[in-house]
């Protein structure tokens, strides 16, 4: 065997590598979580193992610490600078990880879904933590961060017991965080990194001038019912309040260009949002799942709307698309129960599968004389009336 692949290491307790072993595909260990011991052979030039656990070569690069390796703590050895690709994953056994100094890079979901895990020391040393490094680590009620270290990516997705993050100072000159009331920033205060799901407070004020929200800045934080944003944002990261499942009620100032993707998807207690005419585009699922939301004023100025961008809004009464829309994606409006009326654009062009889909509630709607292309399930388990808007010219003929 020479690269070892997911498909090698499920329900195994036990791990053999052999001494021909060149290469472990970068995801090989993403879902083992029976495995007990790794044992290297000798013999091979790529990998070591030590006391169980998977070392490259130099043991430069913890690749892989064994998710039901008993013991509740461990600590890193010296000379370890990079804590691998999920290398400590679904580890169920481990409630303290010492990293030793000179660790500088901590991979991709390095440390996920450990409920267990409450104790992790982040050295100076650690220059960068890479993207879901702790997803779903529920244990951790803070969290401290030199202010040193660059986030990629969200890093603490879904730690729900996560009440506030803590910035220490170092003596670096690449200042990268800054925390204010327990939340992330960049240093420069422009940037709003992150923000501590499992905090208990139900309102909160981004501070003026913060430009970003940054991707899944605000994703799952359950008890916020009311976020003012400053009119200097320009820009909001996609799934940025994705499962707010308490906020009634947001006003996105003008400047901002769009909505991206899953930006406010699963926000059931959201009622009405405000979009400025800066808005051009609503990205997919953007709003899906807004199952309490009653009315949007979609602005002027939009040109695209995303497949499933109101899909389950299932108390929408009433969708009017301004005239800049040329193309409904599918799934859009799917499933939007409630929906009575509906006022297509002149300049639509194309509607795509199931783009009105379940609208149960919809009577007649007219289609533009523009349409060139309607999918044959773009009404599908709809029972309205469909009506054909004539062309002019073949009207003044």
């Amino acid at each position: 065997m020479k690269v070892l692949g997911r498909e090698d290491v499920d329900d195994v307790k036990r791990l053999e590598l052999a001494a021909d072993l060149m290469e472990i595909d970068r995801r090989a260990f993403w879902c083992c979580p029976g495995l007990e011991w790794i044992e290297v052979s000798a013999e091979n030039a790529n990998f070591v193992s030590v006391d169980g656990v998977l070392f490259n070569k130099d043991k430069t690069t913890l690749i892989k610490y064994p998710a039901k390796k008993a013991g509740d703590s461990y600590s890193v050895p010296d000379g370890v600078t990079v804590i691998g690709v999920d290398a400590f994953a679904y580890c169920d056994n481990l409630e303290t990880i010492i990293l030793p100094d000179g660790v500088s890079d901590i991979g991709d979901s390095a440390f996920a879904y450990n409920d267990k895990l409450k104790t992790l020391n982040i050295p100076t040393s650690v220059k960068i933590i890479r993207n879901l490094a702790f997803c779903v680590c529920t244990g951790f009620e803070n969290f401290t961060l030199p202010d040193s270290v660059k986030l990629e990516g969200k890093v603490f997705l879904n730690c729900m017991e996560l009440e506030e993050f803590i910035v220490s100072e170092t003596e670096s000159e690449d200042k990268e965080l800054l925390c204010l009331d327990g939340v992330l920033y960049n240093h420069d205060k422009t940037i709003l990194l992150d923000y501590p799901i499992g905090n208990k407070r139900d309102t909160f004020q981004i501070p003026d001038g913060i430009q970003e929200i940054s991707p899944g800045t605000f994703e799952g934080a359950a008890y916020l019912k009311n976020i003012t944003i400053p009119d200097s944002i320009q820009l909001i990261g996609h799934n940025a309040f994705n499962s707010c499942w308490e906020l009634e009620s947001i006003v996105i100032p003008d400047g901002v260009p769009k909505i991206s993707r899953q930006t406010f998807m699963w926000c059931e207690g959201l009622k009405s949002i405000k979009l400025p005419n800066s808005i051009k585009r609503i990205g997919n699922s953007a709003f899906s799942q807004c199952t309490k939301l009653e009315s949007i004023d979609i602005p002027a100025g939009l040109t695209s709307i995303g497949g499933d961008a109101f899909s389950g809004c299932a108390s929408l009464e009433e969708i009017i698309i301004p005239d800049g829309v040329s193309a409904i994606e599918m799934s859009a409006f799917a499933c939007c129960f409630k929906v009575e009326n509906i006022l297509l654009p002149k300049g639509l062009k194309s509607i795509g599968p199931f783009a009105f889909s379940s609208c149960k509630n919809l009577k007649t709607i007219t289609i533009p004389a523009g349409v060139t292309e309607i999918d044959e399930q773009a009404f599908d388990r709809c029972d309205c009336i469909i009506k054909r808007e004539e062309l002019e010219e073949k009207i003044k003929e």
